[in-house]
């Protein structure tokens, strides 16, 4: 049996006492007893070799594993960088025959009534079979229960990676077999025939997409000066009244009070607009592959790749304006209760437009090599 690449994918706030650390070892060297091969398990405090750039490490451990392991928790949805790493495996597997692909393990429940989280992304977690461990947290290290759990997880892996050689096995085979003319049977043979995608069906289904990412980035945009406009006219409020003399702490609340109000609307309408971005950037994931291929194997209608990476520069500087954005509203936030839980959605909602635009980054490895954008 062939050695199995799979990404760890965990919050380090979880990681108390080097509990994943230990947890991620025991389980490959469980893996290997009880199959003889080795569990290749990306972890980036041992995968990612000092000086390296983290960020790409990451995202090609993800591209380059067959499976997705998310240890979920409220601290894993929590994390901005967890939160980019399952979008992106996300978009990486939409097929339905490629679910399999995600194992996530349950090491603390997620209530949300308890605490504030993007609900759309946990749901979309949780409809994946798990396997929950946490009871994990509560036994020795090394004990029969901690060692039959871990025996659990393993032989999950090992079933789902049976489960991926089989469905490689039969697309070879049905490859290897070309009949003349389809018989009664041969329906369901050429159905497995087909490719993932069509260059024309993608490419008349890619331009309404890409129409709407852009709208969504238009609102968006808007969305971001009208909430940067709001808060700023609260905080000239604030410096004119100081400047008068100290103002009192009742009258700065009663700002905050008004000035979460004044969000509010503005809030939900940019937690539409960056979910709908994020739908039409895996949309348009699933749909560049075909339209990539015939590209460069042709060489035709290289517009359309000039067109993909004049996206795809400016993306990363996107990127990081985004996130600028979303340090200045974690400072906003803990001003007042009453801000809290509108600064908090629009915290939460920014950390969806980053996702979105790393999905975009990431479709530079979709690229040929020479045609891919420099990092």
């Amino acid at each position: 049996m062939p050695n199995v690449s799979a990404f760890f994918s965990y919050s380090h706030m979880d990681d108390a006492n080097e509990f994943l650390s230990k947890l991620r070892r025991d389980l490959c060297e469980e893996f290997r007893i009880i199959s003889g091969s080795e569990l290749n398990l990306f972890f980036d405090r041992d995968s990612i070799e000092w000086g390296s750039n983290w960020r790409n490490s990451i995202e090609s451990g993800i591209a380059n594993a067959s499976f997705f392991i998310p240890v979920i928790s409220p601290n894993y949805f929590l994390s901005n960088s967890c939160q980019a790493e399952l979008h992106q495996y996300l978009a990486k597997t939409r097929a339905p025959e490629l679910r399999d692909l995600m194992l996530p393990l349950l090491f603390s429940d997620v209530q949300t009534e308890y605490v504030q989280l993007d609900e759309g992304l946990v749901q979309r977690v949780l409809e994946y079979q798990y396997l929950d461990i946490q009871e994990l947290r509560f036994i020795d290290r090394g004990s029969a229960a901690y060692v039959k759990r871990l025996n659990d997880i393993a032989k999950k892996i090992l079933m789902a990676n049976d489960r991926l050689i089989k469905q490689a096995e039969a697309e070879l085979s049905s490859q290897d077999r070309l009949p003349s003319s389809f018989g009664p049977n041969d329906t369901d043979q050429a159905a497995q025939d087909e490719p993932s995608g069509f260059f024309l069906d993608s490419a008349v289904e890619f331009e309404p997409t890409f129409g709407k990412m852009s709208k969504s980035l238009d609102k968006i945009n808007q969305d971001v000066t009208e909430i940067g406009t709001i808060i700023s006219k609260s905080g000239t409020e604030i410096s004119a009244r100081s400047a008068k003399g100290k103002i009192d702490p009742q009258v700065a609340l009663c700002i905050a009070g008004n000035l979460a109000a004044e969000l509010k609307p503005v809030s939900d309408r940019y937690a539409k607009d960056v979910q709908n971005l994020l739908q039409v950037t895996e949309k348009a994931t699933e749909l560049l592959p075909p339209m990539i291929n015939i590209w460069t194997k042709t060489g035709t209608n290289n517009d359309g790749l000039k067109s993909l990476k004049d996206l795809i520069g400016p993306a990363t500087t996107a990127r990081e304006n985004v996130v600028s954005f979303k340090e200045s509203v974690g400072l906003v936030k803990g001003l007042s209760r009453s801000l809290f839980g509108t600064m908090r959605q629009i915290e939460l909602s920014t950390s969806t437009c980053i996702a979105a635009i790393d999905i975009v980054i990431s479709w530079n490895e979709l690229l040929p090599e020479e045609e891919r954008e420099v990092e």
